[in-house]
């Protein structure tokens, strides 16, 4: 199984992000992009991790659980719904081998941009000992302006920007209407996931340069194709959340410890190397606080000391 599954995520590189899979139409604007330069690093309040309770206890309730459910009575592929309240990022998230959905809609039908998908499916990321870090991607849908291009739209205005870097999109930048990731409220959104439903904060942030696709992406994303890229140990952990916080545009001052359930968005870039740069959000749950994985901790994980 192992094996199979992995020779069939080695396939699935064809399908890199910003990339049209061969067979599907793909609109030239796609390519056109302006880079974004000289991005700031912007220091914010800290906020406190909140207390741990029982999920039973937070009285939390996904708000696009009727919306998940009609989804998924469409197609059982569906695996979760992700919402992000001032865009338009408010769509299924779904699952299939091979990359399945990348260049499909939630009809199974063939398209240019694919949908919001999965990594994994949950077997498959207890399996392979990666369900401390889940990971959603979708294109950057730059000439509609849909699936993750607006996960742009939030980097920008967070980075003092009013208008979108995408020429073809050109969008104004309202920072009254999209998420201010200087406050918990605006830094935390609503996302399901594999039976996680849940309130996820965002704790690093940035776009990554050209030529860093292998230390990046697949690293970032506890890539499953090459053993090295999965944390072994707590400490390796350790080192991946150093990583992503020294990396991130802005200085969240978010607590993130090891035990931390992870989640991991990311796109396509906004610049002249699209295909080879990506845009990453890193979130963490917090409510209710994980309890889905022994609070966070990867399956098998060795403790140091």
């Amino acid at each position: 199984m192992k094996r199979l599954f992995t020779g069939l995520i080695a396939a699935a590189m064809l399908f890199s992000l910003g990339c049209t899979p061969a067979g599907a139409e793909q609109n030239p604007d796609e390519m056109m992009v302006t880079v974004i330069e000289n991005t700031p690093l912007v220091e914010i309040e800290s906020t406190p991790n909140p207390e741990a309770v029982a999920p039973e206890e937070t009285g939390y309730v996904f708000p696009r659980a009727d919306k998940m459910n009609q989804a998924r009575n469409q197609n059982s592929d569906v695996v979760g719904w992700i919402y992000i309240p001032g865009t338009n990022i408010d769509y299924p998230i779904l699952y299939g081998e091979k990359w399945y959905y990348a260049d499909r809609d939630i009809n199974m039908e063939k398209n240019s941009i694919g949908s919001v998908y999965s990594h994994l499916n949950m077997a498959s990321y207890e399996e392979y000992g990666v369900s401390q870090n889940l990971v959603v991607a979708a294109q950057n849908a730059r000439v509609s302006g849909t699936l993750f291009h607006q996960l742009h739209h939030i980097q920008e205005v967070n980075l003092g920007q009013t208008n979108c870097a995408y020429r073809k999109c050109g969008m104004k930048l309202d920072p009254a209407v999209l998420p201010d990731l200087t406050t918990p409220e605006g830094r935390t959104w609503d996302i399901s996931i594999c039976g996680i439903d849940a309130r996820w904060e965002v704790w690093s942030m940035y776009e990554g340069g050209p030529n860093m696709k292998e230390e990046l992406e697949y690293y970032n994303t506890w890539f499953i194709l090459h053993d090295r890229h999965i944390p072994k140990t707590e400490q390796d952990v350790q080192e991946w959340i150093d990583d992503q916080l020294e990396r991130s545009q802005i200085d969240f001052g978010v607590e993130v410890s090891t035990s931390d359930q992870f989640l991991t968005l990311y796109t396509s870039g906004d610049n002249k190397d699209s295909d080879e740069t990506h845009l990453f959000f890193f979130l963490k749950q917090v409510e209710p606080v994980s309890v889905k994985f022994k609070g966070g901790l990867i399956s098998g994980i060795q403790s140091e000391g």
